[in-house]
């Protein structure tokens, strides 16, 4: 009769990412380009962090 165990995955279903169905492909991506954001006080985010490892 059938087995009730699930099938194991092969070696390639480990090397690929799962099928996508149309709705993921066609959203919109996550990663989105970060912008420079002036902060209070007229520094910029890099030139805090720049300080900070001094």
């Amino acid at each position: 009769m059938f087995s009730l165990k699930p099938p194991r995955p092969t070696f390639r279903s480990y090397l690929l990412p799962p099928p996508q169905t149309d709705d993921k492909i066609n959203s919109e991506p996550k990663i989105k380009k970060l912008e420079p954001v002036l902060l209070p006080g007229g520094k910029s985010w890099l030139e805090l962090k720049d300080s900070n490892k001094r």
